[in-house]
């Protein structure tokens, strides 16, 4: 269904992604081409740094870091998150649609910001799923 509605291109496809990858949508609509150049196309590992992540570790570590703050320079706290065949089509059809970007997924207005916090749940709201599905949806799905 998101497949087919009038959208920009670059909202369906962070919406595919958020479907295939469960992230955050702000770790996701804030992704930099820099972070995934890394990443080997026989075995896809996407290293996001552990500062990008949201961090709830108080108490880990039997208090040997402060971690609030050392916990997201550290790291052993990075996500690595595999990525499937189709995530990486994904990537590949957002560096076509935005090939001069430092953003993965940058706005429609301005190619040096990330698309809106709002863009793939307005996309959702004007669909059927108005109320019944929200981004963060995915999450739970996983």
């Amino acid at each position: 269904m998101v497949e087919a509605a009038p959208a920009h291109p670059i909202t369906k496809l962070a919406s595919r992604m958020l479907a295939l990858t469960a992230l955050r949508q702000g770790v996701l609509r804030t992704t930099m081409w820099l972070e995934l150049e890394a990443i080997d196309r026989e075995e896809p590992i996407w290293r996001i740094p552990a500062a990008r992540m949201k961090l709830k570790l108080d108490g880990k570590l039997d208090g040997k870091l402060d971690c609030k703050l050392d916990c997201k320079l550290d790291a052993r706290f990075d996500f690595m998150l595999p990525l499937s065949s189709q995530a990486l089509e994904v990537l590949d059809a957002a560096r076509a649609f935005a090939p001069y970007s430092r953003l993965v997924f940058p706005s429609q207005r301005h190619a040096h910001k990330p698309i809106s916090e709002n863009a793939v749940g307005y996309l959702y709201n004007r669909l059927v799923t108005h109320g019944r599905h929200v981004p963060h949806g995915w999450r739970s799905t996983f």
